[in-house]
């Protein structure tokens, strides 16, 4: 049963996802929905509309565990955010400074960050 308001108040702001090739994405994403690439190299492509960067990331040989998404969110306050995901029950990593790692009940990976 969902609860009447959030655990912690954030923006999403990334959406992460693997690809074996990100061009025909890319086209598509601009194309159809008219999103704007703002950088772009050999391994991931941003692409944005708004607020949101939709991330495109090249994963050769992609399998079932390669295969998912990456959310990323912005919140007020990092220390905040990560005692609410723990009270939760939730296992929050900082493998990187500024950056909360956690999995949702599917496995996908959601990434919090300062914002």
């Amino acid at each position: 049963m969902a609860c009447s308001h959030p655990v912690i108040t954030a923006t999403l702001v990334n959406l992460v996802i693997s690809t074996e090739n990100k061009e025909p994405l890319v086209n598509f994403y601009q194309t159809i929905f008219g999103f704007s690439e703002t950088y772009s190299d050999a391994t991931s492509s941003f692409l944005r509309m708004g607020s949101l960067n939709l991330v495109f990331v090249v994963v050769k040989d992609r399998n079932l565990v390669t295969r998912n998404a990456c959310i990323d969110f912005a919140v007020p306050n990092l220390e905040v955010a990560k005692a609410a995901l723990i009270d939760f029950g939730l296992v929050v990593a900082e493998d990187q400074p500024g950056i909360l790692t956690f999995n949702d009940p599917d496995g996908n990976l959601i990434e919090i960050v300062n914002g």
